[in-house]
């Protein structure tokens, strides 16, 4: 009877919440920032022309700050957590907030959108696990909630209207859109990368320096590729192409098709966000505020510039600008042909949010949970 006490007040100190997130019906129309870095392979490029400062429109706030992740949005909504444990909506164009719901735990990591339901991972306080939750935001209710085996840092990750995770311990979930799990793989091999997917392999990093390349179909690792030190970035794909990085410094251009090292470059300290691509360049940031722009065919270095603060979030980079946030309290709009500093916003905390750019604003971040949002057509 204790024992079952004890599961029940478990269960109510988990749910616990001061208000509700509720969303006023409207269609679903399918298109969005859905998951951390728009696609399964995470591409943090749009093909828009922004002047060299942005018109600030609206300012949201939460009751808690932000790690280094984004918001995603979609249905004209903005959905964001916080590192108390409460997920929110907002709608874009109005600031509306929708409230709210609380859980006993922290949101480390961007929720995923599909449909009507949101997606998102509550690492539980003082414990080595997580929950997933599956939650509808027209109805105001929780789908459904899952017990991962361990913490998640990772970014989640949609494919195929399925939800992707892998968990501190190295071991991947695959969820349906209705919350259930419908395998598990464990790799043994404990990581803090993030999976990226090209719909034929899901690609992360070890914190052994294992690159691990994962077939969904076969529900197996197909290969490996032995960095010279932990993988600590994320990782993103392009034409075959795995993009990351590794706890000293080096970023890597590895072909899985071809099982080959395309090149390996130095930047000179440890690289935690993602790399950023268009067609022709390759871009990565590191702890010693050096970003580097090399291409994507050689390696070589086109230009290298040094900023204020240490790079821990992931830029948005588009047709002309490269909007690169830092620890220090800024985020620069830097030209992505040459490197140059065209202007620099300046925050009262430190920038965490990758900026994401959804129905022509870019939506941005700061510490103590302060989400900005700029109208990228007019000068500010």
């Amino acid at each position: 009877m204790k024992k079952v006490l004890l599961i029940i007040a478990s269960v109510l100190v988990f749910n616990s919440c001061v208000a509700n997130l509720l969303v006023d019906y409207r269609p679903v129309d399918g298109n969005g920032y859905v998951m951390f870095g728009a696609v399964p392979e995470r591409k943090f490029y749009s093909n828009i022309e922004i002047p060299d400062s942005l018109k600030l429109v609206r300012k949201l706030e939460l009751k808690g700050s932000h790690a280094n992740t984004s918001v995603i949005a979609g249905n004209g909504l903005i959905f964001t957590g916080d590192l108390s444990g409460r997920i929110y909506a907002f709608d874009i164009e109005t600031g509306k907030s929708y409230g709210y719901k609380k859980y006993d735990g922290e949101i480390s990591t961007a929720p995923a959108l599909i449909g009507r339901r949101i997606y998102f991972v509550v690492n539980k306080r003082n414990k080595p696990n997580s929950v997933f939750v599956t939650f509808d935001y027209f109805d105001g209710k929780e789908i459904n909630r899952y017990e991962l085996n361990g913490s998640v840092s990772s970014e989640l990750l949609i494919l195929n209207d399925r939800i992707f995770i892998v968990d501190n311990e190295g071991e991947i979930y695959n969820f349906n859109t209705a919350g259930y799990v419908e395998w598990t793989f464990k790799t043994y091999e404990k990581q803090n990368s993030h999976p990226s997917s090209d719909g034929k392999i899901i690609a992360w990093g070890a914190n052994n320096g294992k690159l691990i390349i994962f077939s969904e179909d076969r529900k197996k690792i197909v290969d490996t590729f032995k960095a010279d030190a932990s993988v600590t970035s994320g990782t993103v794909i392009d034409n075959r192409v795995i993009y990351f990085g590794d706890a000293i410094g080096n970023l890597y251009a590895y072909n899985y098709s071809r099982k080959k090292l395309i090149w390996k470059i130095n930047t000179g300290a440890k690289i935690i966000n993602f790399p950023v691509h268009n067609d022709s360049l390759v871009i990565s940031g590191n702890l010693k505020g050096i970003i580097n722009a090399v291409y994507k065919e050689s390696g070589k270095l086109k230009w290298s510039v040094k900023i204020d603060g240490l790079v821990n979030a992931t830029p948005l980079m588009t047709g002309n600008i490269l909007l690169q946030p830092d620890l220090n309290k800024k985020i620069y709009l830097i030209d992505a042909a040459n490197g140059e500093i065209r202007k620099t916003l300046h925050y009262d905390g430190r920038a965490k949010l990758n900026p994401v750019y959804y129905r022509d604003y870019i939506i941005t971040g700061a510490d103590r949970g302060i989400i900005y949002i700029y109208d990228y057509k007019s000068d500010g």
